[in-house]
């Protein structure tokens, strides 16, 4: 079978970041039996089971995309079935001789699931389970590789930390500028890392990175922004990390490609990634920068749940310790231009988030609540601004799909807010009543104030949101707010 991943030696310091490898594939498959787009979806899922043998065992030990039946879901098209574990009777093969992998076909409609639905664990088809991610043609082919190998790590990695307890994510402390500030400093250090890993010395730059970052940590708001980073960190960072050198070794990326890209994305500083988005890069440059210098054992560290941070400074605890103060006040004085900005950012920000919980509000005359009474079937895609809430709770603007497959749910186009409870969460968003149907228990129903139970379905059809749900429940109805409960748990 004609394949073009990178086979060439790789750094040792930095394994699988090759800096010779092709640009993926210099032709892409064809058969006649599939289009194009079909084609390029089957071969970047074969790609990435290839590169999971022998070259992805050094890459991450364990993690194997040839592990997992592959369910590619192509919304009102043909869906492919690949690698199951089992024989699904009921759908036919598909014999192609570039594809090394089981196929098997489902037919337009054949996937019972929200064209909303970007990636789903264990979604059930074919007598058996798959992980399901979406393929659009839209979708440009390394950047569709790169999700399924990102989302397939995510569900591995989800899987051995089971049984494990992380600390709670709230809000990020957003009007503390002194952390502001340090933090900023670290995104200039950790740019300066990455510009360094592929060809240089990184020790002296991830000391004082380590240096800076650790009086930050003794900060007054050390425990708020220790939760978040360690846990982005650990679970984006890794993730990222992987995705990375899947890529490189699969030719679409170089080592220099890769860090100048990730460092470039710290030419900026933006307040509304302090929450969530910019640990995918500090997460990978640490991970990097560990392989860099030798530190052999931090993947299984990871694998345990340290994140990435504390073990990089276990094994610079000496350095540190002989590190004098004076030298870091040195080292956060050269950005010192940076404060001024930093600041003024800031309070633009949490402007920002207070204009987008008032544009949520105007939404819609509705506050509607909906209780989900099981957790693990949610999957969203968004455009905007995601923050935590002084309770903890998520808000998510310019939300593309938010979808629950367990409850046949999904809220288009809307900004929500989502709140978790042990095996249980809510979503809140603003919505018109007026129009669309609702049904309970197979008769319709007016959303007149008042408590209404249904013991078998509930169905609801609005522009933006709908509810196809057998199961027991029950709708309460006050004054501007509608409250839906799905199954019997209460919040």
């Amino acid at each position: 079978m004609l394949k073009t991943v990178a086979k060439a030696a790789l750094l040792a310091s930095i394994i699988f970041l090759c800096t010779g490898c092709p640009p993926g594939r210099v032709v892409p498959l064809k058969n006649p039996l599939v289009s194009d787009k079909e084609m390029e979806a089957l071969d970047m899922a074969q790609l990435a089971i290839d590169i999971g043998g022998e070259e992805g065992q050094r890459i991450w030990p364990g993690y194997r995309p040839g592990d997992y039946a592959i369910l590619i879901f192509r919304p009102g098209k043909r869906s492919f079935l690949v690698n199951p574990s089992w024989k699904p009777a009921s759908l036919p093969v598909l014999d192609l001789p570039e594809i090394e992998a089981a196929v098997y076909v489902l037919k337009p409609g054949g996937v019972k699931a929200s064209s909303g639905l970007p990636f789903s664990k264990e979604f059930a088809v074919g007598g058996g389970k798959a992980f399901l991610v979406r393929h659009r043609d839209s979708d440009k082919r390394q950047r569709w590789f790169r999700l399924l190998v990102h989302e397939l790590f995510h569900d591995f990695q989800h899987g051995q930390w089971e049984r494990r307890a992380f600390p709670k994510r709230c809000r990020y402390p957003y009007e503390n500028m002194d952390n502001a500030f340090l933090a900023r400093v670290e995104e200039k250090l950790v740019a300066r890392l990455l510009r360094l890993l592929p060809h240089k010395d990184v020790s002296a730059t991830a000391l004082h990175y380590l240096a800076v970052r650790g009086r930050r940590l003794e900060g007054p708001v050390a425990k708020e922004v220790q939760q978040i980073e360690f846990w982005e960190e650990l679970a984006e960072g890794t993730a990222k990390y992987v995705e990375e050198l899947y890529a490189a070794a699969a030719g679409f990326s170089t080592l220099a490609n890769a860090t100048n890209r990730e460092a470039a994305f710290f030419n900026k500083f933006r307040p509304k990634n302090l929450q969530k988005w910019k640990y995918y890069r500090t997460g990978l440059a640490l991970s990097m920068a560990m392989d860099r210098v030798g530190i052999d054992d931090w993947k299984e560290a990871a694998s345990k749940g340290v994140s990435q941070y504390p073990h990089f400074k276990g094994a610079f605890d000496t350095k540190l310790g002989l590190l004098a103060q004076e030298a870091v006040d040195t080292v956060i004085d050269s950005f010192k231009k940076e404060r001024a900005g930093v600041e003024h950012k800031m309070e633009a920000y949490v402007k920002t988030e207070r204009d987008i919980l008032d544009r949520w509000q105007k939404q819609g005359q509705w506050e509607v609540t909906v209780l989900f009474n099981k957790k693990g079937g949610a999957y969203y895609s968004n455009s905007g601004v995601t923050f935590n809430l002084p309770d903890c709770s998520r808000m998510v603007s310019g939300i593309i799909s938010f979808v629950d497959r367990f409850f046949n749910f999904e809220v288009r186009r809307k900004a929500v807010v989502v709140s978790h409870a042990e095996t249980s969460y809510t979503l809140v968003f603003y919505d018109d009543a007026a129009g669309g149907t609702f049904a309970l228990d197979g008769a319709p129903w007016q959303t007149a104030q008042g408590e209404w139970r249904f013991g078998e379905s509930i169905k609801v059809k609005q522009k933006s949101w709908n509810i196809d749900w057998e199961g027991e429940g029950r709708v309460v109805v006050t004054k501007g707010h509608l409250r839906i409960e799905l199954g019997t748990t209460q919040m």
